[in-house]
């Protein structure tokens, strides 16, 4: 059988982010330059800059290749929509021109990124979950401290954690909580301003309410402060009963789920989740339960966002909250079913992604 490591500069503690070099045992990864070159078991080179290949040390691949020893580039994609096919071909040719041949050439990307045009290239790419495997890893190896505090004892509020807010639905979202009563009962964690505010209050409630309260990394884009969303603290899920999760996507349909899903889930949160794809059709595909037993889950099969729908979605997750003592028992079964399905669904995709490598390397 053969041994293989990886070569990478990134590893788990730069910058928290969802990258293969953050989910893999730190065991297997090798950062030294010299080592790299002499390992003599097989080396996956990962890539995690697709737009540039100019940082790649080829030193390592062709002296590899001198001693005829096993060795592969893995080009890291996390995100929701990949890549585009052009995107692809630019890749493959940037790593050409450094020497690399095609064939050692890998594509690990997020399973919500695939495309029609990747079944032709499809002994190259590999598609995992990235966010569902970072989650337990994070939880599992690293030690990310998550909630055991029991669904009954848990206090009676909503956990409202947001990412980047300067977002179409989000403000529609952020306002109806702001205009409802539920606002009273919900713990906010918001990123970011919101611009053309006309309402002080409004305002004013946005720069209250300003996190990370879990101390999740937060970085500035062009579109504003956003979160890699693996904070250190659990406290959050502690003080709250039901999670009410804003997914990514503003309007791409792609199944994409991030850790504003998977973080209530390891925490064995009940949740009510605005997305504009079926997200809890998906949970239940893959495995996961959802409340239908409690709320009216019919919400899932509208994609737009305006402020009736945003004030039924407050509706629901009030009534969700509403059940949480009554029905605790019930709930705290789903909840941990939950969560050992994201435990046991990681697991499958670290050892596809094992498989596929491995078959690679033969």
């Amino acid at each position: 059988m053969i041994d293989y490591k990886f070569f990478s500069k990134i590893n788990f503690k730069q910058k928290n982010k969802n990258l293969i070099s953050g989910v893999l045992p730190e065991s297997s990864i090798i950062n030294n330059v010299e080592e790299s070159i002499n390992y003599s078991g097989a080396l996956i080179y990962i890539d995690s800059n697709v737009f540039d290949s100019t940082h790649i040390n080829k030193d390592i691949y062709l002296e590899r290749k001198q001693k005829s020893l096993i060795t592969k580039i893995l080009v890291d994609r996390a995100y929701e929509t990949g890549l585009s096919e052009s995107d692809y071909d630019e890749k493959i040719l940037q790593l050409a021109k450094l020497g690399f041949d095609s064939e050692d050439i890998l594509f690990v990307l997020n399973r919500s990124a695939y495309n029609e045009w990747m079944d032709k290239h499809i002994d190259r790419i590999i598609l995992i979950d990235f966010f569902a495997v970072s989650a337990a890893i994070r939880h599992l190896i690293h030690k990310q401290p998550i909630s055991h505090v029991t669904v009954n004892d848990r206090p009676n509020k909503i956990n409202f954690l947001v990412g980047k807010v300067n977002k179409a639905s989000r403000k529609i979202i952020l306002n109806s909580f702001y205009q409802s009563k539920a606002k009273e009962k919900t713990i906010f964690s918001i990123l970011g301003t919101i611009d053309g505010i006309n309402d002080d209050g409004f305002e004013n409630f946005i720069r209250e309410n300003q996190g990370p309260i879990d101390n999740a990394y937060v970085q500035e884009t062009n579109e504003g402060l956003t979160s890699q969303g693996w904070g250190n603290s659990a406290y959050v899920y502690d003080q709250s009963s039901v999670s009410f999760i804003c997914e990514t996507h503003e309007s791409n349909p792609s199944l994409f789920l991030t850790e504003k899903t998977y973080r209530p889930i390891i925490n064995r949160h009940p949740f009510v989740i605005r997305a504009s794809f079926p997200a809890l059709q998906y949970l239940n595909a893959i495995g996961f339960k959802t409340f239908a037993n409690f709320i009216d889950e019919s919400y899932d099969e509208v994609n737009e966002v305006n402020s009736a729908y945003s004030q039924r979605l407050i509706e629901t997750t009030v009534d969700l909250l509403g059940k949480v003592k009554t029905n605790a028992k019930q709930m705290q079964s789903i909840v941990d079913h939950n969560y050992m399905t994201l435990i046991k669904f990681s697991q499958s995709e670290l050892a596809y992604l094992n498989k596929r490598l491995f078959d690679s390397l033969k």
